[in-house]
């Protein structure tokens, strides 16, 4: 098994026996969602029979549990310890995830914590950074408001 198997792997095996969407998947295993080489990777899983996909998640199974060997990564528990696995995931996120954690449960809006992190509401910079935390489910946009996403804490409201 390559070494980009194997990192792609052990991101599913670490939530084992739940499952990610392709979004989460690719943030967890630091690699891009799209592209011809990662198509060749979850082929290459596929044909193995080490991951399996059941509506929107991809899951892996116990071949690809038994592949890794003895030591099958976990994530951290729900709460500040999870959110702090994600930060360095997506590139350049993790000052918003810290202004977001402090503000959990509530939401706040865009132009406050565009302001709190120094960056321009309407700017590209802002907008690709919730788009980062955002496609893998990370955040919850509701209009203006943005939130910590309540599974990252363990809460399921």
């Amino acid at each position: 098994m390559l070494g980009v198997e194997r990192r792609l792997l052990a991101a599913l095996a670490a939530v084992h026996p739940a499952g990610m969407t392709e979004a989460q998947w690719a943030v967890a295993a630091g690699r891009k969602r799209k592209g011809g080489t990662r198509s060749t990777y979850l082929s290459s899983l596929r044909t193995a029979g080490c991951i399996e996909r059941r509506g929107e998640k991809y899951f892996a199974t116990a071949d690809a549990i038994h592949a890794l060997g003895d030591v099958v990564p976990t994530l951290p528990p729900p709460g500040p310890e999870l959110v702090a696995f994600w930060k360095p995931k997506p590139s350049g996120v993790g000052p918003m995830l810290d202004a977001l954690t402090e503000h959990y449960p509530n939401a706040i809006s865009r132009e406050d914590l565009a302001a709190e992190l120094n960056l321009a509401a309407a700017g590209g910079t802002f907008s690709t950074y919730v788009s980062r935390l955002r496609s893998p489910g990370l955040v919850e946009v509701n209009g203006r408001d943005i939130r910590l996403a309540p599974a990252l804490m363990g809460d399921a409201s």
